[in-house]
């Protein structure tokens, strides 16, 4: 009796562990699509992320019905295989994981304007959680035995939650980066583009134009400020990343992000 509770208790227990991965997953999967560049290696892990994501969802369905039919059953067959499925949806979903953090760990070295000492240490613990994946997925691999699987579970509960915050600081980087990428061609540009107005204007328009770059420089130096204080905050909560510090960067750099955007665009009218 103890030792089938255990059992359910460890396949129970292992469905959670599922459905957060799950979701994990298919949260990011647009938004690695969206940022990943044209590298050969990128490309490569993008296509083989997908593959495993795939093969995560059959064998979670799988997976789902053999825990189902144990419980139902209660027949030592039935028990075999609900064991071997769990195996085979961990097996796959280190899997997933490693290859989510690799996609990452090239799309961050990849990313310009993110405070420098923050990526290369993000890098690195990219690198000690692939290094720790791999480890647990060697463990299942090697597992043949009920009690053992059982370790396995439980010591990816601690393994889960770094993976996790490890991308987060990873996604932080890579989305606060993105805006001072676009602020510091912004400023670069500035100069040219008033150093061009009176090649392109004269007279009254000319005037316009310049009063509008004039605000536009006025907003680039409001905006030099927040982003300081924007990367403080990114700097400082960056150890504990969650969903929700994510969150909240994205909406502080929304604002700033769309500003640079319409100074870019004016830059373009401006250069018509």
């Amino acid at each position: 009796m103890k030792k089938t509770l255990a059992i359910l208790l460890l396949l129970t227990f292992f469905s959670l562990l599922v459905s957060h991965s799950t979701v994990f997953a298919q949260e990011d999967e647009g938004s690695i699509r969206q940022q990943l560049t044209t590298t050969n290696d990128q490309e490569k892990l993008r296509q083989e992320y997908r593959q495993v994501i795939e093969t995560y969802r059959t064998q979670e369905g799988q997976y789902n019905v053999s825990k189902l039919q144990y419980e139902q059953l209660q027949t030592l067959t039935a028990l075999e295989k609900a064991v071997k499925d769990t195996r085979l949806v961990m097996l796959t979903r280190d899997d997933l994981l490693l290859r989510y953090l690799q996609l990452l760990r090239l799309q961050l070295s990849d990313t310009h304007g993110a405070p420098l000492d923050q990526k290369a240490q993000v890098i690195n613990n990219l690198l000690t959680q692939e290094a720790a994946l791999k480890s647990h997925l060697a463990q299942v691999e090697a597992t043949t035995r009920r009690t053992e699987l059982a370790k396995n579970v439980e010591a990816f509960i601690p393994l889960g939650k770094d993976v996790e915050i490890v991308a987060y600081q990873a996604q932080e980087l890579m989305a606060f980066g993105k805006v001072q990428n676009v602020f510091d061609k912004t400023v670069a540009l500035t100069p040219i583009v008033n150093d061009k107005l009176p090649e392109r204007n004269t007279g009254a328009l000319l005037e316009e134009k310049k009063r509008g770059m004039e605000e536009i420089q006025r907003n680039l130096d409001a905006l030099k400020l927040e982003l300081v204080d924007i990367r403080d905050d990114v700097i400082a909560e960056l150890p504990t990343a969650t969903t929700n510090s994510h969150k909240n960067l994205l909406t502080k750099l929304e604002t700033p992000y769309v500003n640079l955007v319409k100074a870019l665009s004016y830059f373009e009218e401006v250069m018509r």
